[in-house]
């Protein structure tokens, strides 16, 4: 019996064209700016989003474990407190459609500072290609010095652990561990001034294990 189906080739990733990668990258962020068929409504103060539930919760372990447990319609994450938000969350929405990570420092801030807030935002929503990416350029040679290195040891515990430790990947794992062998060499390096920083005191009275990690590794290299 003659069949009208055809031998179908798919294409290898290999073959994938930069054109290809472009369509994608402008039909993905065309649809998170125009919300076409979304199924969910996010507001921060006076800012709207319409998103869609399945793309939010493939890429963030907070969503997926929100819209498993709640079927509205809207959800409220404003912080009258932080009058940033808006922009931090316009920005992490756009790279959970895209995958575009390209910072523009806001107004008033360093580019540190609005990379940290995009980091508070990546650990508080369970984004690890986010959390990696922040942190990466938090502790870049141009950004890490004496005056910070121990509030990014900090920072490297809050993307090791929190609400989400259980879900990391083996190369999350990993990856973090590298970045924080990185901090605590330049530490090793720099132990006299960092240890009379004032950001060493707060992590001796908030942080002792931390503290405890730094003397491990200057004396043993142990992470």
């Amino acid at each position: 019996m003659p069949s009208n189906k055809q031998s179908i080739t798919i294409p290898s990733v290999s073959s994938t064209t930069l054109s290809d990668l472009t369509d994608n990258f402008t039909f993905l962020t065309n649809l998170f700016r125009s919300g076409l068929h979304s199924d969910i409504t996010i507001r921060d103060q006076d800012h709207q989003w319409d998103l869609h539930k399945s793309i939010l919760s493939a890429r963030s372990i907070y969503f997926n474990q929100y819209f498993s447990n709640s079927k509205q319609s809207v959800l409220d994450l404003s912080d009258e407190n932080n009058t940033l938000s808006p922009i931090i969350h316009d920005r992490m929405f756009l790279f959970l459609y895209t995958n575009q990570y390209k910072l523009e420092k806001l107004p008033r801030l360093s580019l540190f500072e609005t990379t940290r807030l995009l980091f508070e935002a990546s650990i508080k929503f369970g984004i690890e290609t986010l959390t990696r990416h922040c942190l990466q350029d938090m502790c870049s040679t141009n950004n890490l010095h004496i005056n910070n290195a121990a509030n990014l040891l900090i920072a490297i515990d809050q993307a090791m652990h929190g609400l989400y430790e259980k879900y990391h990947s083996n190369d999350y794992v990993m990856e973090i561990k590298n970045v924080k062998q990185t901090i605590l060499r330049f530490i090793q390096l720099h132990s006299r001034d960092v240890l009379l920083s004032s950001q060493w005191k707060f992590l001796e009275k908030h942080f002792p294990f931390l503290v405890h990690d730094v003397l491990e590794f200057v004396v043993f290299e142990k992470i």
